[in-house]
């Protein structure tokens, strides 16, 4: 049974308030949500911390985390006991800026990857494939083609090839350019539909 005076405090009225910073953008003005600060919400059931030693601590929508990630969908389970959690630990491999990146086009913000070093959008499909955020994976892969060059050919297609990002492999292939660079380690892998195009590919230039 609920308590009738449950507002109030002392006999007097109780009003939480604050103020949060809900989103931001910089000079690409892309809008970002500030996800450093703890939600201002009072259904905090609702909301998760993932934070781990190395100093990583972010807040995020257990809403979103679940129907985006397959590894947090196993974590929140509503039949779970986890499910009611408001923290979960993280190992020091998930640095901050490339988990928060993840969490940001996971989220729906479409970064823009032009100024971004190539080694960046490597470790954050590593991160996305992590924490299983597929579609994060395959935004990086649209990038990832639009940005192809030769500099960073043979690291993108590495990638590629361990996380089956058959796209940027198949326009790779559209490219004619030469798979040479692939090692024993990758081809073992190598997913099937990555096979078959590579295959495809070989078998069409041999006749």
């Amino acid at each position: 049974m609920k308590r009738p005076n449950r507002w109030l405090r002392d006999g007097a009225l109780m009003i939480e308030y604050g103020i949060h910073l809900d989103a931001y953008h910089f000079q690409d003005r892309i809008w970002k949500f500030n996800l450093r600060d703890n939600w201002f919400n009072v259904c905090q059931k609702l909301d998760i911390k993932l934070e781990n030693d190395d100093g990583l601590e972010l807040f995020c929508s257990k809403k979103i985390l679940r129907f985006h990630s397959k590894y947090f969908a196993s974590k929140f389970r509503p039949s779970d006991r986890r499910f009611y959690l408001k923290e979960l630990p993280l190992n020091t491999s998930f640095q901050v800026d490339y988990t928060d990146s993840v969490l940001q086009i996971g989220h729906g913000v479409r970064l823009s990857f032009s100024d971004v070093d190539h080694s960046d959008i490597i470790e954050i499909v590593r991160t996305a494939e992590k924490l299983k955020f597929r579609n994060v994976s395959r935004y990086c892969e649209q990038q990832m083609i639009v940005l192809s060059g030769t500099s960073y050919y043979d690291d993108f297609l590495t990638m590629a090839i361990r996380h089956n990002l058959n796209h940027y492999v198949a326009h790779v292939l559209r490219m004619n350019e030469s798979m040479k660079i692939i090692r024993e380690e990758d081809i073992q892998h190598m997913s099937r539909n990555t096979m078959i195009l590579i295959m495809s590919k070989f078998m069409k230039n041999s006749f």
